[in-house]
C-alpha cells in the first residue's frame, strides 16, 4: 500500500530526499571523477564554459546556471554527509569543482591533496579504466599514492 504524498510529514520528507540525494550522489560523483581531466589539478589555470568574448547564447546560459545549481547542490549535501554516512568530503570536491567562484582552485587543491579523497578518486577511475588523476608534487602507483620531493 503506498502512502498518500499529502500524509507525510516533513520528517518523512527530510528522508525521502536524504536518500534521494545520497543515491545520486552515488552515480554523479563518480562520473565526474571519471570525466575529470587526468591533469586537472595539476595546473593553475580555471577553465569556465563562458570564454572571454564570447557571446552569450541561451543554451550556453542555461548550462553554466544548471552546473552551478548542481554544484550548489552538491555542496550542500557534502557539508551534510559529513557528519551522516556517504562520501562527503568526496561529495564536497566535486560540488566546489561544479561552482564558478574567484579563488577556488586553491580550495579544491587544498581538498584533493588529502591521501584519503586522492587514494578514492584514483580507485573509481581504476575502476572506470582511466588513468589516475595527476597531482602537483605526489606521485599515483597502482594502490596507494606516493609524495614526492617536489611537494614543499
Amino acid at each position: 500500500m503506498i502512502p498518500d504524498l499529502t500524509e507525510l510529514n516533513s520528517f518523512h520528507w527530510i528522508i525521502i530526499i536524504s536518500a534521494v540525494m545520497f543515491v545520486i550522489t552515488l552515480v554523479i560523483v563518480p562520473l565526474i571523477c571519471i570525466h575529470m581531466p587526468e591533469n586537472y589539478f595539476a595546473f593553475n589555470g580555471t577553465e569556465s564554459l563562458v570564454k572571454p568574448r564570447q557571446q552569450i547564447t541561451l543554451k550556453l546560459l542555461i548550462v553554466v546556471v544548471l552546473k552551478n545549481l548542481l554544484g550548489l547542490i552538491l555542496l550542500l549535501v557534502g557539508a551534510v554527509m559529513i557528519a551522516l554516512p556517504g562520501q562527503g568530503i568526496l561529495t564536497l570536491l566535486v560540488g566546489i569543482i561544479l561552482l564558478d567562484l574567484p579563488g577556488k582552485r586553491a580550495l579544491e587543491k587544498s581538498i584533493a591533496r588529502k591521501h584519503i579523497v586522492q587514494r578514492i578518486i584514483t580507485r573509481i577511475r581504476a575502476k572506470a579504466g582511466k588513468s589516475p588523476l595527476r597531482f602537483p608534487g605526489v606521485m599515483p602507483t597502482s594502490d596507494r599514492i606516493l609524495e614526492t620531493d617536489t611537494d614543499t
